[in-house]
Parts: structure tokens; sequence; C-alpha cells
């Protein structure tokens, strides 16, 4: 028996142990976003590595969520230091961010 029947095919990119983008499950997405942020953890500076690591998150949490990243970053960051308790923060996760309305 060779490795192929034992492990299964192989995935259909093997540089970056991700799957392309709309073949995977949820989990699937969810293992290449965190495999992505460990990655970005081995940068030139140990604080590049850690920003780019949250960002990194922040997409990926968009994506995982359903939430255009563009429009979730360009909402949040500039309302992000006017956050004052824990809930305003909690309150702009991706998965609790609502879309502000046009007036």
């Amino acid at each position: 028996m060779g490795p192929t029947r034992r492990l299964g095919p192989f995935p259909s990119d093997t540089t970056s142990g991700c799957k392309t983008p709309g073949t995977g499950s949820k989990p699937a997405v969810v293992q290449c976003i965190a495999l992505g942020r460990k990655n970005y953890l081995f940068v030139g500076h140990p604080r590049a590595g850690r920003n780019i690591a949250v960002l990194y998150s922040l997409v990926g949490s968009c994506i995982a969520n359903g939430v255009e990243p563009t429009e979730y970053l360009t909402d949040v960051l500039p309302r992000i230091r006017h956050a004052t308790t824990d809930a305003d923060l909690d309150a702009l996760l991706p998965d609790r961010w609502v879309r502000p309305t046009s007036a």
C-alpha cells in the first residue's frame, strides 16, 4: 500500500499547506489562517511579527465570518481609539461588527 492510499490525496497547494480558495471547508480555512499567523511571527523584528500576526488574524476572522476585510478595517481602525471599555472593543470584533448604515 503506497503513501497516497494510507494518507489520502495530497492537498492542492503543497507549498502553503492551504487548499485553494473556495474548495475547502470552514475548518480548513481556519487552519490556513492559523498557519499564516504562526509563520508571520518569524519576521525581522519581534514587534513587526506580532503586528502582522494580529492583522492577519483580523483579516482571517473577517473571511471566516463572511465580512469583507477592507470594509471592516476601513470602518474599525478609526473607531478603535474611541473604544473605552472591553464591551466597546468586543463590539468591534469581526463576528460582532455591524456594518455602518449610510445616512
